[in-house]
C-alpha cells in the first residue's frame, strides 16, 4: 500500500508524532546527505515493507507534505505514532523488523477493547499494520479500526498529538478524506464491489459515504446515456436497433455495480433501471414502427424488449413490454405470409358471393391450393 509504503513520516524516518525539534533535526541530516548522493538508511527500512530510494527531491518532498496540520493528520492515519510505553515498546520491535512481536503487543492493548485516551495510538498502530497485509480479511479490519478512532471520542487526542492543539477537524470531512484516499489507493486493483466489501461491518455514516463515493460515476453514465439515446432515437427512428443494442450495452455492467453496492431494492436503483428499460423498449418499438412497412424488424425488436424486460422491476413497464412483445411476435407470424392470406381472404369473399356449386367450391379450392402450400412452406 502506497500509502504506507511512501509515507512521508516513513521517508524522514520518523514516528507521525515526532517533535519539531526532531524533524528539524532529520531534516538537516538527510538533506546533507542527499546534496551529496549518499543515502541514509530510515529507522523503518524495514523488510516487510518495499525498499525506497531517498534523494534530494524526495527528501523535500516529504518534509513539504507534513508541514500543514491538515497533511499531518492524512499521512498520519497511515502510519506509526507513540503516546504510551506500549507503543515505545512495539516500534522498537518494529526497527528491528520483528513485525509479529509487535502486533501481538499492541493487539494486547487493542483486542475487544474500547478506544481511549490511554490507547487510540495503539488502535492506529495496529490498523496500519493491518493495511500493509493483502489479506482482504485483515484489510478490512485495518480500516474498521482506523474509522473506529476518526468516529471516537479519542479522535481529538490524535489530532492534538500529530497536529497543533488549537486544530479541529470535521469528523465527516475527515472519514470522506480517508475513503478518498483508500478509493485512490485501490482502484486499480479492486473493484467498486470489491472495495465497498472492504467496509463490510463499518458505521452507517461511512457506508453512506462509500456508497455516495461508488455511485456517482454509474448513476451519471447510465443517465447521461439515456438522454443521449433518447435524442438521437427521436432524431432517426430507422437505425434505433442500433442505438438500443449501444445503450443497453454502455450501461449494463454499470448497472450492476450498482446492484452490488445498493442493492436492487434500492429506490435509486430501482428508478434508474426502470428509466434504462424504457429507453431501451421505445427504441425497439420504434424500430419495428419505421422499418415494418418495407421488411420484417420484428427479431430486432423483439430482442431489444427482452432486454428492456431483463433490467426493470416496474410491473407497469413490464405489462407495456409484454403486450408490445406480443404485438410484434403476431406480426412477425403474419407478415411473411401476408400476400396469400389476403389472396385466400379474398378468394373466400368472392366465393360467398357466388352461387352455391360444387364447381365453384373446387375452383376456390384449385385457387387457394398453391398459397397454402406456400404458407405452409414459409411457417
Amino acid at each position: 500500500m502506497n500509502l504506507i509504503q511512501e509515507n512521508p513520516y516513513r521517508i524522514i524516518g520518523i514516528i507521525a508524532n515526532a517533535s519539531e525539534k526532531e524533524i528539524q533535526k532529520q531534516k538537516s541530516k538527510l538533506l546533507r546527505y542527499a546534496s551529496i548522493g549518499k543515502q541514509v538508511k530510515g529507522a523503518f527500512d524495514v523488510s516487510f515493507l518495499d525498499q525506497i530510494e531517498r534523494d534530494e527531491n524526495q527528501v523535500k518532498q516529504a518534509f513539504s507534505k507534513i508541514e500543514q496540520n491538515q497533511d499531518k493528520i492524512n499521512h498520519a492515519l497511515f502510519w506509526f505514532l507513540s503516546s504510551n510505553p506500549i507503543d515505545e515498546t512495539a516500534i522498537g520491535y518494529l526497527k528491528e523488523d520483528n513485525l509479529t512481536k509487535s502486533l501481538e503487543i499492541w493487539e494486547k492493548i487493542t483486542l475487544g477493547k474500547e478506544i481511549t485516551p490511554k490507547n487510540f495510538s495503539c488502535f492506529n498502530n495496529v490498523g496500519t499494520l493491518k493495511l500493509i497485509s493483502a489479506s482482504k480479511e485483515e484489510i478490512n479490519e485495518g480500516i474498521r479500526l482506523k474509522l473506529n478512532l476518526i468516529l471516537s471520542g479519542s479522535f481529538a487526542d490524535f489530532i492534538h498529538l500529530v497536529a497543533d492543539q488549537t486544530y479541529i477537524v470535521d469528523r465527516e470531512k475527515e472519514l470522506e478524506r480517508f475513503v478518498n484516499n483508500l478509493l485512490e489507493q485501490y482502484s486499480e486493483s479492486y473493484s467498486k464491489k470489491e472495495f465497498f466489501q472492504l467496509f463490510h461491518g463499518c458505521d452507517e455514516l461511512v457506508l453512506n459515504i462509500i456508497n455516495r463515493k461508488l455511485t456517482e460515476e454509474p448513476i451519471y453514465i447510465i443517465e447521461s446515456n439515456i438522454e443521449k439515446t433518447s435524442k438521437e432515437r427521436r432524431a432517426n427512428r430507422n437505425e434505433t436497433y442500433a442505438l438500443g443494442l449501444d445503450l443497453f450495452e454502455k450501461c449494463k455492467d454499470h448497472l450492476n455495480t450498482l446492484d452490488s453496492i445498493l442493492g436492487s431494492g434500492n429506490l435509486t436503483y430501482k428508478m434508474l433501471a426502470d428509466n434504462l428499460a424504457k429507453e431501451v423498449m421505445q427504441c425497439g418499438i420504434d424500430y419495428f414502427t419505421a422499418r415494418k412497412e418495407r421488411e420484417n424488424p420484428s427479431s430486432k425488436a423483439l430482442e431489444l424488449l427482452q432486454k428492456a424486460q431483463s433490467i426493470t422491476q416496474n410491473s407497469q413497464t413490464k405489462d407495456r413490454i409484454k403486450e408490445n412483445s406480443k404485438a410484434i411476435e403476431e406480426w412477425g407470424k403474419t407478415n411473411p405470409i401476408k400476400e396469400e392470406l389476403e389472396f385466400i381472404t379474398q378468394s373466400i369473399a368472392n366465393f360467398q358471393k357466388q352461387v352455391k356449386s360444387i364447381v365453384n367450391a373446387k375452383s376456390l379450392v384449385l385457387a387457394c391450393k398453391p398459397k397454402l402450400d406456400e404458407i405452409k412452406a414459409k411457417t
